[in-house]
């Protein structure tokens, strides 16, 4: 009887034997498969038009860098990406697309191509926060409208709304840290890079892996780091972590309302982070400080490309 041939797990030494973990290495791609899959093989829906715009036909292409054009049957193989005009925050393109212009003529595709990771998660994070805001102001806004207050004891309703919204932007403003830390991976040279031990593995690389010619902007950069930890950094990945290992924000609460005690008013404490601050307050708080972080941050790691690639 043939001998069964034995599972290569994901952590163990890659048969090609390169060293690497099977997972680093010769691990099936899959990924490729929905990156190279045509829009025409996917799941689609009809829709009536309402307006009925000039169907094009064929295509322009030209053989001499734009000098002559010709035209070919066919549609053009492209797909065009975008925000619609309202989706657009001059605030996150405030830090994105300077930086974005500075390196242009510099910068190889991958650094450029992280940085925009950073973008979309800035935007998930802003997301979340609109959710916030408009879900504890519908509240709000129904206690105002008719409320009967409890009596004999405090009562706290859950509101999924207000819990999943604060969790996500917790997930996400975390997940952007780990973007960010990203980019120093093509600068720098580093073979890996995470925003782990609520920032102290990012400092770790750049303290101990650096290039010696790209010290000072290292150095600067471990600062802005150390700064923003004391800050709000570790706070916020200690809230998220707790999340993630134990399902729940501990110390969240959805609108306390007091007993009622007489007269013709009520007291009802806004929604609280374990830090006893308003959750809302707290949130505008840590997008603007994750704004000026990554702001800092991409400014720096770009100075020191430019620095790199003029040598």
């Amino acid at each position: 009887m043939p001998e069964a041939k034995k599972k290569i797990g994901r952590n163990d030494p890659c048969p090609c034997g390169s060293g690497k973990k099977f997972k680093k290495c010769c691990y099936p791609d899959k990924t490729r498969e929905w990156k190279t899959s045509s829009s025409y093989e996917t799941p689609a829906f009809r829709v009536k038009l309402k307006e009925s715009p000039e169907p094009i036909r064929d295509h322009l292409v030209s053989s001499d860098d734009g000098k002559t054009w010709e035209s070919r049957p066919g549609l053009l193989e492209v797909k065009v990406f975008g925000k619609k005009p309202g989706d657009i925050d001059g605030t996150i393109s405030n830090v994105i697309d300077p930086v974005c212009r500075d390196l242009f003529s510099v910068a190889e595709h991958e650094l450029l191509t992280r940085i925009k990771t950073v973008e979309h998660k800035l935007y998930a994070v802003r997301y979340h926060l609109n959710n916030y805001e408009h879900a504890e102001s519908d509240k709000i806004e129904e206690f105002k409208e008719n409320y009967k207050p409890p009596t004999g004891a405090q009562v706290v309703i859950e509101e999924p709304r207000l819990i999943y919204e604060v969790e996500a932007f917790l997930f996400q403003a975390k997940s952007c840290l780990d973007v960010l830390s990203w980019v120093l991976k093509p600068v720098f040279g580093f073979e890996y890079c995470k925003f782990g031990d609520k920032g102290d593995y990012t400092i770790n690389q750049l303290s101990n892996n650096c290039p010696a010619t790209l010290a000072t902007y290292a150095e600067k950069l471990v600062k802005l780091i150390e700064g923003a930890q004391d800050e709000w950094i570790v706070e916020l990945i200690t809230m998220r972590d707790q999340i993630m290992h134990r399902s729940e924000l501990e110390g969240f609460y959805c609108f306390i309302q007091d007993p009622y005690i007489g007269g013709d008013t009520a007291n009802i404490h806004y929604t609280m982070m374990p830090n006893n601050r308003r959750a809302l307050e707290y949130c505008h708080d840590i997008w603007e400080k994750l704004l000026s972080f990554c702001e800092g941050f991409l400014k720096l790691t770009v100075e020191a490309e430019k620095a790199k690639t003029s040598d």
